[in-house]
């Protein structure tokens, strides 16, 4: 249990970081749409679509960071499940991946890597 709360604060502190490095004109979205958003996410990863899936990730951690909820961020962690983040995780850029590609499937990485 601690460490799932550990990990459950380093994920916060992770997300409210993320908030100096993305600056975001797009509407707010709200919870339920964060949920309908990530569970895109979670399915494109699943379909092989993993630069999407970064693209898309990068909306929902934007809507995160600006109205933090850590009920809902946990129901997402638990929703996509370890499997998913390990997934995630071990995404990597294949050859002939535009630049945009390899830096969307990159940060995707690196934010499973911070979930796990």
């Amino acid at each position: 249990m601690k460490r799932i709360f550990y990990h459950t604060w380093v994920g916060v502190a992770f997300l409210v970081t993320l908030g100096f490095l993305w600056q975001s004109t797009a509407q707010e979205m709200s919870s339920i749409e964060i949920r309908r958003k990530f569970r895109k996410v979670i399915r494109l990863l699943e379909e092989g679509q993993e630069a999407e899936a970064g693209r898309q990730l990068d909306e929902v951690l934007r809507a995160l960071l600006r109205h933090p909820d850590e009920e809902l961020i946990l129901e997402l962690v638990d929703e996509a499940g370890y499997q998913w983040f390990l997934r995630a995780m071990m995404a990597k850029p294949k050859p002939g991946d535009s630049e945009e590609d390899r830096i969307a499937i990159e940060r995707l990485a690196k934010v499973a890597e911070r979930f796990l």
